[in-house]
């Protein structure tokens, strides 16, 4: 039996791999009616950008980072998923031999196991990956609540999922009232409601103003905060506000350089803005239209925002 080649990947990286791709909010789930990422055909997309985008410029790219929501855990259980994308996960798997680091941070509906996870493989020093997909190691505790929030950081950057600047989605566990809204939506789509996300942000989230004065008249806050927790911060919205707000004020304590660069998911709106000396990006998702990434250069700092449409990377923003 011939014995098998342990491969060296720093031999396989060259000089002109400075380019991290960071993309977030795939929620992969089991391909039933409630999984977005199979029914809004951003499975068929991810996967034409996998073979043309990240293969074509694989010589350029050291990193891939997965900014949360990796995973659709809210609605479907892990071994489904990966038993139903096995395929994907093998894409993962040949990225990684094209040496090709492969970074995942949990989000909020990934994040029970994958963030307790990423506690452990610190705590112990115990590297933990799948499909050449290895799970981060470094994460911020709040000692108040005990939640945990991983993230990457060169010191110029910081890139995590963005869940901890939304007070409706930073309590990740199991009993949290968004992961119980999120199943019960689940549930309904899977019995034949499949647009019942839709047509509640349709109807409620654009008149966001009105339902929060009726809410405070009528005395039905509960449903207000259920309709909350169910989604992320939409634009437009207080929520928005603030959840952009915190995220520049973060970035401001948290990173030391004079360049400053904070990478979130969640909202799945894609943005750039500059304030200063500090760049706000949120890398959007492939569940909706537009389907968006961004691309970090870790020589120069810079960074660059793009949606994949009809098989070419736009470019959108850049600092």
């Amino acid at each position: 039996m011939k014995s098998l080649k342990v491969l060296d990947l720093e031999n396989l990286r060259n000089d002109n791999m400075s380019k991290v791709l960071i993309i977030s909010d795939l929620h992969i789930g089991d391909k039933k009616n409630q999984d977005d990422f199979f029914s809004s055909n951003g499975f068929y997309d991810f996967t034409s950008f996998i073979a043309k985008y990240i293969m074509v410029n694989r010589k350029e790219i050291s990193k891939i980072i997965l900014n949360g929501d990796f995973f659709e855990l809210w609605q479907s259980e892990l071994a489904n998923a990966f038993q139903e994308y096995n395929r994907l996960f093998q894409m993962f798997s040949i990225i990684s031999l094209e040496g090709i680091e492969i970074i995942y941070i949990p989000g909020n509906h990934d994040s029970v196991p994958f963030a307790k996870m990423s506690y452990d493989s610190a705590k112990y020093n115990i590297p933990m990956n799948f499909y050449g997909i290895n799970l981060v190691d470094t994460y911020d505790k709040c000692e108040e609540t005990g939640l945990l929030f991983p993230y990457y950081s060169d010191g110029f950057i910081w890139v995590e999922h963005g869940h901890r600047f939304d007070e409706y989605n930073r309590d990740t566990s199991i009993s949290s009232t968004g992961e119980k809204v999120a199943g019960l939506i689940g549930d309904l789509e899977n019995i034949g409601l499949k647009d019942i996300d839709k047509e509640l942000e349709d109807k409620y989230l654009k008149n966001y103003y009105i339902a929060r004065e009726e809410a405070k008249n009528n005395n039905t806050s509960l449903v207000l905060e259920l309709l909350k927790a169910f989604t992320s911060p939409r634009k437009n919205t207080d929520a928005y506000k603030k959840f952009r707000e915190e995220s520049f004020k973060f970035a401001e304590n948290k990173l030391s350089k004079d360049k400053k660069i904070i990478v979130i998911g969640h909202t799945h709106h894609p943005e750039l803005e500059i304030q200063d000396n500090i760049t706000y990006v949120n890398d959007g998702c492939w569940v909706s239209s537009p389907q968006s990434f961004c691309l970090y250069d870790e020589e120069d700092h810079s960074v660059e925002l793009y949606k994949w449409e009809n098989e070419k990377a736009i470019l959108i923003s850049k600092n």
